[in-house]
């Protein structure tokens, strides 16, 4: 149980914790901890309501939401490879946004839930590339572990693979690529080593730790594959496939940033391309 002094409570909703502003400057106090403090900082105010940030949070990890999704992407893009290898971008507007596309991707949730729900089977994680850790804390700062992953299912959902899978149950067809920056360091170790273990996918790992999340700053992209998707995709570089769509989001954890990402929907090869 927490209490907030001097003149701040939490309140407990559905089992979220939320916190009333008295003061601007306050100390977070356990109970269990026999009144020790157990954090300090503050509120800022955001769109969306309030928001707490610890004195040991580097401003860095407030992103400003006006950032151009494009560049959010190409930043976590070019941890691996030339952004070109992955197609052409362009941030684009929910209502330009094809309905199949925009259900899978416009909301605040995890994609290995909406993807579970769209193709009606779990989805299993495939690692593709991770990024020199060390190397990549020098200019990443918190984020300096990423990843590109697939996800896979055995089944798809008709409205996206009208053909049906084009992979047999056991490999998965390939229904997600992304790229993610993780703060390590902010997750609890055994949460942040199961992550780095890389068997199952990030958003379950999160869900069934039952840390509190939240999603944000979610803006949508319209992809054009390039050679590399192309060979993910359709498992050919030479095998074209359709515009898709993808969104950068970054996730909270704990009302921390933990999570920098790009997620984008698989699609299959173009009909009589095979």
């Amino acid at each position: 149980m927490f209490v907030v002094s001097p003149a701040i409570r939490a309140l407990k909703n559905g089992g979220q914790g939320h916190f009333f502003l008295c003061f601007p400057f306050f100390r977070l106090v356990s109970v269990l901890q026999g009144g020790a403090p157990v954090a300090s900082g503050v509120f800022c105010s955001r769109p969306g309501g309030l928001r707490w940030h610890t004195s040991a949070m580097e401003e860095s990890i407030c992103p400003n939401d006006s950032e151009d999704a494009r560049e959010r992407a190409i930043a976590l893009i070019s941890r691996f490879r030339h952004p070109q290898e992955v197609g052409h971008l362009q941030e684009v507007a929910a209502s330009s946004v094809p309905a199949a596309f925009r259900e899978l991707l416009d909301h605040r949730s995890h994609m290995t839930v909406a993807m579970e729900r769209c193709h009606g089977s779990p989805v299993t994680l495939e690692v593709v590339a991770v990024a020199d850790h060390e190397a990549a804390a020098r200019d990443s700062g918190p984020f300096s572990y990423a990843r590109e992953i697939l996800l896979r299912c055995p089944t798809v959902n008709d409205l996206l693979f009208p053909s049906g899978p084009h992979q047999p149950p056991e490999v998965g067809t390939v229904v997600q690529y992304g790229v993610v920056g993780i703060a390590l360091e902010r997750l609890p170790p055994p949460v942040a080593a199961e992550v780095c273990r890389g068997q199952r996918p990030l958003g379950r790992i999160l869900i069934e730790a039952g840390l509190h999340r939240e999603v944000r700053d979610v803006r949508l992209l319209e992809l054009q594959p390039g050679p590399h998707l192309m060979s993910l995709f359709a498992g050919k570089v030479s095998q074209p496939v359709p515009t898709t769509y993808g969104r950068v989001a970054t996730i909270d954890v704990m009302g921390q940033p933990v999570l920098r990402l790009l997620e984008v929907v698989g699609v299959p090869p173009l009909p009589g391309k095979l």
